[in-house]
C-alpha cells in the first residue's frame, strides 16, 4: 500500500514569526488561513508549558506574530494541538487536566462567527 503523502514536496522551514528559538508544535491551518499551533513562547505565565496560539494571515503575505487564543482556551496547565473543523465553528485542542486527574484530554470550543 502506498503512502497517501507520497506526492508531497520537500518540507520548507517557516521562518519568523511562526518559528522561533522556542518550541513550536502541532500546527494546523484555520479556514481563514491563520496558522494555529502550540508554543512555549505564546504565554510566559504558562511556566514553560505549550500554549495554543494563532498567527493571523490576512492575505497572501506572511503571517503576523502569533498571539494566544485568550482566557477561554489558555490555561496555566498548558494546552496545544489546536485545529478547526472545516466550517471554522469548532476549535479542538488538547489541555492537561487539573493536577492528579490524568494526562492531556481533547477539548472543543464553539464560535458563532468563524471569521
Amino acid at each position: 500500500m502506498s503512502s497517501p503523502l507520497r506526492d508531497v514536496s520537500e518540507p520548507v522551514h517557516l521562518d519568523a514569526p511562526i518559528n522561533s528559538p522556542s518550541r513550536e508544535l502541532a500546527a494546523a491551518l484555520s479556514p481563514t488561513s491563520s496558522a494555529l499551533f502550540g508554543s512555549d513562547r505564546i504565554d510566559p505565565s504558562a511556566l514553560g508549558a505549550a500554549t495554543c496560539g494563532c498567527a493571523p494571515r490576512l492575505s497572501r503575505v506572511p503571517w503576523e506574530a502569533p498571539v494566544n487564543l485568550g482566557p477561554n482556551i489558555i490555561s496555566l496547565r498548558g494546552d496545544g494541538s489546536p485545529a478547526f473543523s472545516p466550517d471554522g465553528h469548532l476549535l479542538f485542542f488538547s489541555k492537561r487536566p487539573r493536577r492528579g486527574e490524568g494526562n492531556d484530554d481533547i477539548w472543543v470550543s464553539h464560535r458563532a462567527d468563524p471569521e
